[in-house]
C-alpha cells in the first residue's frame, strides 16, 4: 500500500479471507468447519482473546489454555474475536475430508496491530451485534444470511510519510489430513495434527504421528544424537503428496545412541524444504507389573 495523500496516515493491511461453512447440496451448514491458532502466552486480553461482536459465551470460540489453542467451530452464530497471536499460522478444516487451508505470517511483538489482533474472525450467523450505533438482528435465513466463516489475518499498523509505501507478506497452504483433527503446529513444509512421539519399548521403537505436508516430495525421518549430529536419514514416503494425509504407527531401527528424530520433507528435486515435526526419543519405563500395566490402561 501507498500514502497518495498529502499528510501522513497510519495504516494496517488486512487480509480477509471468507470460507464456505455450507454443505454442497445442501441448505445446512458444515457442523465439521473448524480454525485452530495459537493463543499468545504473553496475550494482552484476558483469557487470550477478546470478543468485538456477539456473545461472549459464544460456543463457537472456545480457548483451550492447555494446549494454548484457540479452537474455532461454526455454529451459524454470530460473532467476532481478535488474537494477538504470536506463532505465525492460523489454519481452518472441513472435517468432512479434513481439507485443510492455513495462513502463515509473521508477528512483530514490537509493533502495534489494528485492533490489537494478528488474527480474526468473523462468522455470519443468528443473533444480536451492536454495529452503526444500532443494535441489529441477524436474520435466521441462509440466502439473506449466508454460511460464512472468515479467517482474517493483519499486519501490524504502518505508519507511512506522502508517497512512502509499505508491503505486507503472508503465505497460502493447503493439505489434507483426513477428517475432524486438530491442527497444533504449521511450518514451511506442513502441519502437525497429533505431535510425532517416538518411544523405545522392549527393544521396539515405535513412532507415531498424524501430518499433513504441503508440498510434492519426499518424507524423511532424521535421527540425531545428544550433539545435534544427524545419525541417519531414512526415507518413510518416497511420494508424500498435500492430497494424503501423513499417518505413522511404524516400527522403526534407530542407532542406541539416537536422542531425537525429525521428520523432513524433501522436494521432488531431493532439496530440503524443511521439518514438519521433531521430538525427543523417549524410554518407555512402563513395568510388567499386571496391577501396573492395567491402570495404564485405564488411563
Amino acid at each position: 500500500m501507498t500514502n497518495v495523500d498529502t499528510r501522513p496516515r497510519r495504516w494496517g493491511i488486512w487480509a480477509h479471507t471468507q470460507l464456505d461453512a455450507g454443505v454442497p447440496g445442501s441448505d445446512d451448514y458444515n457442523r465439521l468447519m473448524r480454525a485452530w491458532c495459537p493463543i499468545n502466552p504473553r496475550s494482552r486480553f484476558e483469557g487470550g482473546f477478546r470478543t468485538f461482536f456477539g456473545e461472549k459465551d459464544n460456543p463457537s470460540f472456545e480457548a483451550d489454555a492447555k494446549r494454548g489453542l484457540m479452537k474455532v467451530s461454526y455454529h451459524y452464530q454470530v460473532g467476532k474475536i481478535g488474537l494477538d497471536s504470536h506463532a505465525g499460522w492460523v489454519a481452518t478444516v472441513d472435517g468432512r475430508q479434513g481439507d485443510v487451508f492455513v495462513q502463515r505470517f509473521t508477528f512483530d511483538p514490537t509493533k502495534e496491530y489494528p485492533d490489537g489482533s494478528s488474527v480474526e474472525f468473523w462468522h455470519n450467523g443468528i443473533g444480536r451485534i451492536f454495529a452503526y450505533n444500532e443494535w441489529m438482528e441477524m436474520p435466521n435465513n441462509h440466502r439473506e444470511n449466508p454460511y460464512v466463516f472468515e479467517s482474517e489475518v493483519l499486519s501490524p499498523f504502518a505508519q507511512l510519510q506522502p508517497g512512502e509505501s509499505y508491503s505486507y507478506q503472508y503465505e497460502w497452504s493447503a493439505c489434507r489430513i483426513g477428517g475432524d483433527f486438530p491442527v497444533v503446529d504449521c511450518s514451511l513444509a506442513g502441519l502437525v495434527s497429533q505431535p510425532l512421539s517416538c518411544q523405545r519399548w522392549r527393544g521396539r521403537t515405535r513412532l507415531q504421528g498424524r501430518f499433513g505436508v504441503f508440498h510434492l516430495g519426499r518424507l524423511t525421518l532424521e535421527a540425531y544424537d545428544e550433539q545435534e549430529e544427524r545419525l541417519t536419514t531414512d526415507i518413510l514416503d518416497p511420494m508424500a503428496t498435500p492430497l494424503t494425509p501423513v499417518v505413522l504407527d511404524v516400527d522403526i531401527e534407530l542407532p542406541a545412541t539416537a536422542r531425537s528424530v525429525a521428520l523432513v520433507l524433501l522436494d521432488t528435486g531431493g532439496r530440503r524444504i524443511g521439518e514438519v515435526a521433531r521430538c525427543i526419543v523417549s524410554e518407555d519405563r512402563r513395568t510388567r507389573s499386571p496391577v501396573q500395566k492395567k491402570k495404564l490402561t485405564q488411563s
